[in-house]
């Protein structure tokens, strides 16, 4: 066998050519097939002057693993328990205030407690929703009423019915006394007013509370997803690149 040196000067470039090529492509074990037995060492980078693609894959691996974790952490839900919030409306008719709750899903508060406190914080009464999650009381007092929902797994949620709501809320300002002016009168007009409107209020209240997701959620949960899919695909390429080479 000839050696490389008496071979003519282009077959020896060309020979030197194969073989760094080869201990760049396999610098462990042998081709099979055409593929790649190993990877070069840090020792065989730096030996082939490889070590900066090195480096810069490890700075780009590192990159996309802040940057998944990154967005795990700041795009994700920021609101993790909207997915159980609970919502309580209400409203009046005569002296009986109507309550409906529900989960954020449309689902019904079934057997809830609903509790009734005072604008000063007093307990009022308290009592239980029904398999619709309906749940209704005579007006206690002429006050503010507070209601406080309590789901399950301790989810709650609080509604204010005002005074004004209550009916008859001008004749117990006035004492059941007729009105002395025509001022008076037009406050007692517009107090039976905002009755009769209330529930309509009340049903765009609900609306503004059963809103689809917001943009930032929205946001988010893309966020999420590609957060988890860059880890996934990390993890795999470090297991391919670090399986040992078949001998």
């Amino acid at each position: 066998m000839k050696r490389l040196s008496e071979f003519g000067p282009a077959v020896r470039v060309r020979s030197k050519i194969n073989l760094r090529f080869q201990v760049l492509r396999r610098p462990h074990g042998k081709a099979r097939g055409g593929r790649i037995a190993g990877y070069l060492t840090n020792e065989q980078r730096s030996s082939a002057g490889w070590i900066g693609s090195s480096k810069c894959e490890v700075i780009f691996e590192r990159a996309l693993i802040s940057l998944s974790f990154f967005l795990l952490v700041l795009l994700s839900p920021a609101r993790p328990t909207l997915a159980h919030k609970v919502n309580i409306f209400a409203y009046t008719e005569g002296d009986t205030v109507f309550t409906e709750s529900y989960f954020s899903d449309g689902k019904k508060c079934v057997n809830s407690q609903v509790t009734v406190f005072d604008e000063g914080g007093k307990k009022l009464l308290e009592g239980k929703t029904d398999k619709k999650g309906l749940f209704s009381f005579k007006t206690p007092a002429y006050t503010d009423l507070r209601l406080v929902l309590t789901a399950s797994m301790g989810h709650r949620a609080e509604y204010v019915v005002s005074k004004t709501e209550i009916p008859d809320a001008g004749l117990n300002q006035n004492n059941g006394r007729p009105p002395a002016d025509m001022k008076e009168l037009q406050s007692l007009i517009e107090a039976s007013l905002d009755r009769k409107l209330a529930p309509m209020k009340q049903m765009i209240a609900r609306m503004e509370q059963d809103r689809g997701p917001a943009v930032v959620e929205i946001v988010g949960g893309i966020g999420y997803i590609f957060g988890i899919m860059g880890i996934i695909v990390l993890v795999k390429n470090r297991k391919n690149r670090y399986r040992p080479s078949p001998k």
